[in-house]
């Protein structure tokens, strides 16, 4: 209710302060339920992590994501790190029973990976192993226990039977590739480092290669296969769902990044702005969003010769819209701690976040300030 409220906000802005009320009362209740495992309540975990993750909470998607991690593991759907997982109690189960707990292990499994990835934060935590069940919808299934029909699917929706299947295999491949970016002493020697990355990107090419005909993007594919592709500029001008879903967002941090890269693309302006305003458009639901534009155009002003007033422009286009202009008295900051910059996340991780890129704005809108009179002077 509070996800579903959170996203309708962007139709009507009332709508926001029943996602706060569900909200206040989904982590009441995640008090009292967390001491008591069940698939039901992991998988709410993850919904109430992905909940909080448009407001600026990061240290509560953490929380939530992490404890969903550790509560799939007491339930056996992930291996332990001193002992692999208790696999007894899946040879009497039934169909149903099978079918929910693929889901909701496969849900977490790639949620973790996701937000490990997506933060690079040190409180993000990757399971140790990929899940003890089959991937929903995988052919793997009809050997495992709880055999699942032949030829079918668990669920028939395509968003479930298609798609979701789809991408537990790529965030088992990404959470293969994970040691590049967090190395431990698990890791193997650097001497094998290049060739188990070309073997990696080798399964990527394989993964994309063999999707199936429901998830090649046609005139008529439902919005979650755009967001599958991440096509910027077909979900943004052809999808709806692009006003009130936060799970394409990603893809426009690198867009813009990529845009900035190459100024001297006359279109880079183009696509720039397409970025901007489809913060803009999530910035009701999400206010997240106006931080992350923020950010965006304090790299842009520091990189290109957009004019302060410019800038400011699209700001006040920006908070006019949001969420903070709905709704007076935000109390809490937002907190938004994954990369922005992400040329500058290699040397300078801290400084590319994108609550700190935000904050450089007025100092960069007034550094432009400065340029821009003195190119009037000349």
């Amino acid at each position: 209710m509070c996800l579903g409220c959170q996203m309708y906000s962007a139709f009507d802005q009332s709508a926001i302060q029943s996602a706060e009320i569900f909200c206040h009362e989904a982590e009441v209740l995640w008090e009292t339920e967390q001491s008591h495992d069940s698939y039901m309540t992991m998988a709410s975990a993850v919904v109430l992590s992905l909940c909080l993750i448009g407001h600026g909470k990061d240290n509560a998607v953490h929380s939530y994501a992490k404890k969903a991690l550790n509560m799939g593991t007491r339930l056996g759907l992930f291996e332990r790190e001193e002992e692999p997982a208790n696999k007894k109690s899946l040879e009497k189960m039934s169909q149903d029973d099978m079918t929910a707990r693929c889901h909701a292990a496969w849900g977490v499994f790639n949620w973790n990976v996701l937000i490990s990835m997506f933060y690079r934060q040190p409180e993000s935590e990757c399971p140790v192993s990929s899940p003890t069940l089959p991937i929903p919808g995988d052919e793997a299934a009809k050997a495992a226990p709880g055999q699942l029909p032949e030829g079918g699917h668990l669920v028939h929706e395509a968003l479930l039977g298609n798609t979701f299947p789809a991408l537990c295999h790529f965030w088992r491949i990404i959470y293969g590739a994970r040691w590049m970016y967090y190395p431990d002493r698990d890791c193997p020697p650097d001497k094998f480092k290049m060739a188990i990355a070309e073997h990696k990107f080798r399964e990527l090419i394989a993964w994309a290669e063999g999707l199936s005909r429901p998830l090649i993007l046609r005139k008529q594919s439902p919005h979650h296969v755009a967001v599958f592709q991440t096509l910027i500029f077909e979900y943004r001008t052809n999808y709806i769902a692009s006003t009130y879903s936060i799970l394409w967002h990603s893809g426009l941090i690198y867009l813009a990044n990529a845009m900035l890269r190459d100024t001297s693309n006359p279109e880079w302006r183009l696509y720039f702005l397409l970025c901007i305003y489809g913060y803009e458009s999530l910035s009701r639901p999400y206010r997240i969003s106006e931080v992350i534009a923020q950010g965006l155009l304090s790299m842009t002003l520091r990189d290109t010769n957009m004019s302060a007033s410019e800038a400011r422009k699209i700001m006040k286009d920006l908070k006019e819209c949001g969420l903070d202009h709905v709704k007076k008295n935000m109390e809490e900051e937002v907190r938004a701690t994954f990369m922005l910059d992400l040329t500058m996340a290699l040397s300078d991780p801290v400084g590319a976040t994108v609550e700190n890129m935000a904050k450089e704005f007025d100092s960069f809108a007034v550094f432009q300030d400065f340029l821009d009179q003195n190119r009037m002077e000349m």
